[in-house]
């Protein structure tokens, strides 16, 4: 049985405000927001989540403001971002709440919303595409995938994408990290798509996409089982144009802040 949940990851633009954790705005389509949201509904925050939420604000050294949404699943299980901001550093906070048992996740997911801010503003080539969260029942596993834009300067970009299993005690473990886009120094644009565990790789070629080769992914155990090529001079960027080890880099993806 597979069953497909969408949901979206926002950014405020410039984050002017800093919002009252006992508030939420709740968002339920792919989109970013790139205004003052003041015409999405809001709701009382469960205490559940302020709590966990007081306790990360708490843990962050450097002034910021925030906003808070409620991405809205079609399960038991909502997912609240909170989004940080000192105007250099912008990160998202993600976390599952399982709305029936009045239950957070044992723990946060944390990813550098940098490089994605404001419809990755200040890129002349945008690399994101929707949707940026979206959960994924296989096999009664419950997998949420979060897409990371990556940065580093003209040699590297890329949307990364982290893919967590959701436990029933609520436990968010990292199963693997695999490039869903990258583009080059060279100009080159490789797109992967994942479906299940088979992961499809192409060239983008005057907005053509070419095949170019397939990869087995081990989601449990996180690593490549099997790949085939079919293009001799793609084969080293088959998974990862970051030049990064691959081991490394299905076990935690591009980590390198610049």
């Amino acid at each position: 049985m597979k069953q497909i949940l969408v949901v979206g990851l926002f950014l405020l633009n410039g984050l002017s405000y800093s919002q009252n954790l006992d508030k939420t705005i709740i968002r339920d389509d792919n989109d970013y927001v790139l205004y003052n949201d003041t015409n999405s509904p809001t709701e009382s925050t469960p205490n559940e989540v302020v709590t966990e939420f007081e306790k990360v604000l708490k843990s962050i050294k450097y002034l910021k403001t925030t906003v808070l949404f409620k991405i809205k699943n079609n399960n038991d299980i909502d997912t609240y971002a909170l989004v940080v901001n000192d105007g250099l550093n912008k990160e998202i906070f993600i976390l599952p709440y399982n709305h029936l048992e009045k239950r957070v996740a044992n723990n946060y997911i944390k990813i550098n919303g940098k490089w994605g801010f404001n419809s990755e503003n200040g890129f002349d080539f945008k690399l994101l595409d929707y949707p940026n969260i979206k959960t994924e029942l296989i096999d009664n596993n419950l997998y949420i995938y979060l897409k990371e834009r990556v940065h580093n300067g003209n040699s590297y970009n890329a949307v990364v994408t982290k893919v967590f299993e959701i436990t029933k005690d609520l436990d968010l473990n990292l199963k693997f990290c695999y490039e869903e886009v990258c583009l080059t120094g060279d100009g080159i644009k490789i797109i992967r798509v994942l479906k299940e565990d088979n992961l499809f790789c192409y060239k983008n070629e005057d907005n053509k996409l070419r095949y170019i080769g397939s990869l087995v992914i081990d989601r449990e155990n996180g690593k490549i089982e099997s790949r085939q090529c079919d293009d001799n001079d793609l084969c080293e960027i088959l998974f990862t144009c970051s030049g990064e080890n691959e081991h490394s880099f299905i076990k935690s993806g591009y980590n390198f802040e610049y």
